[in-house]
């Protein structure tokens, strides 16, 4: 598997805006009708190294914003799950097999009720998934994951395609 890793640096209280463009290829088996969590976009904690935290005494968590992909109904999906310390579906919008697709995330980080997440697919202007409240188990700077994470039990074979990654915090 590869993914993407990006560690970019931003506090508590700083809005960030995300994007990337992906592609699932048509050729792309899924895991219906089981559905069984797969994350193709992921929002995670990490220890606050200058504080003495590593990862072997770091506690594990689920991300605090994800997006995953499903099949359900005939249909590919993307959805959003938001919140820390527990995560709801916050979003779902269909995506098609063989076409880019655009990504634009925009994250309010924050360890209170202050945070929030607007999800927009493609050219919208309207965010698919949105959400309020507490987005950050810890106070150090979440690192997005770009690549397919599954269930361990999924063996249909998949890939994901990314591009044009950009990351800055304020306005776009």
């Amino acid at each position: 598997m590869a993914e993407i890793s990006v560690n970019y640096p931003h506090s508590a209280g700083e809005t960030v805006h995300y994007q990337w463009q992906f592609l699932i290829p048509e050729d792309s088996q899924t895991d219906s009708p089981k559905n069984r969590w797969w994350v193709v976009g992921q929002w995670h904690d990490q220890p606050n190294t200058t504080r003495g935290e590593n990862w072997e005494n770091f506690p594990d968590h689920s991300p605090p914003v994800a997006i995953g992909y499903a099949h359900l109904n005939g249909k590919d999906l993307l959805g959003v799950s938001y919140g820390s310390p527990d995560q709801s579906i916050v979003g779902q919008k269909p995506v098609k097999r063989g076409q880019w697709h655009q990504i634009r995330a925009v994250i309010h980080w924050s360890l209170s009720e202050t945070g929030w997440v607007q999800i927009y697919l493609d050219d919208s202007n309207k965010p698919f998934a949105k959400a309020k409240g507490r987005n950050m188990h810890n106070d150090f700077q979440h690192y997005l994951k770009l690549g397919t994470y599954r269930h361990p039990d999924i063996s249909a074979k998949s890939r994901i395609f990314l591009d044009d990654l950009q990351i800055q915090k304020g306005a776009p």
